[in-house]
């Protein structure tokens, strides 16, 4: 029990002049929360679609066919390019799945037939404001 009342002694007896190490922490992480705070995000979604006659055919379910008109950041083969819609197909149905032809223009050209990977990226907000919704639901 002597022991235990002699390490509690030198405790006390230690000396903390120096919060430098304290302070540096604190900055540091209300940085980060405030770099975390305005920190914009995207939902996005992935498909692929077929470059036909200058322009690129794609199926796009019925869940992400009203992102489409949005004015959403599109990518193409990982590379950023501007696109318009010229033609929208009625329902189809294949195997359960919803879907719509969309014939998308871009002033990119590709190679005939070529495949290519397309994410639309849109809604974009704050990652608090994303972390409040998914919370809620």
């Amino acid at each position: 029990m002597n022991n235990i009342y002699n390490n509690y002694q030198k405790l006390l007896k230690i000396k903390h002049h120096n919060y430098f190490l304290l302070i540096v922490i604190i900055t540091l992480i209300s940085v980060f929360i405030s770099y975390i705070s305005n920190y914009k995000i995207y939902d996005k979604f992935n498909t692929y679609g077929v470059y036909k006659n200058g322009a690129i055919i794609l199926n796009v379910e019925m869940e992400y066919s009203d992102t489409l008109f949005e004015n959403n950041i599109l990518k193409i083969n990982k590379k950023e390019v501007d696109y318009e819609i010229v033609s929208l197909s009625d329902l189809l149905f294949d195997k359960n799945i919803n879907y719509q032809e969309v014939i998308l223009k871009t002033k990119e050209t590709y190679q005939e037939n070529k495949i290519l990977n397309l994410t639309f990226y849109y809604n974009k907000e704050k990652i608090f404001k994303k972390i409040i919704n998914l919370v809620k639901e």
